[in-house]
């Protein structure tokens, strides 16, 4: 949980100057954001859904990896396909953190 967490706050701090000084205006990084924000919300109600039909700790580790695989996206994003990459792998990987039942 604490490594999810630094995640969400990196993501959530370091994005826009991230985005700014790799040339990318700070609207595009806000807009990047937003989406995000959009992806983890509808997956969080999925995964509610998911959780009730399937062990929750199968789904754990997926969610993990795409997690960390968002972040390494982002991290590295040198072109607009990559920002959006990063948009549903991360959205998706960290939607059921953020619930008491895990999911991707």
């Amino acid at each position: 949980m604490v490594a999810t967490q630094t995640c969400l706050i990196s993501v959530s701090g370091v994005t826009i100057s991230h985005f700014v000084r790799l040339g990318w205006s700070s609207g595009f990084a806000a807009q990047i954001l937003g989406l995000q924000a959009l992806v983890r919300a509808v997956a969080t109600g999925i995964c509610g859904w998911m959780t009730k039909r399937y062990d929750p700790k199968a789904m754990l580790v997926p969610g993990l990896v795409a997690e960390g695989l968002g972040i390494v996206l982002l991290a590295f994003h040198r072109n607009g396909w990559s920002a959006y990459a990063f948009i549903p792998v991360y959205g998706v990987g960290w939607s059921g953190r953020a619930s008491p039942s895990p999911c991707f």
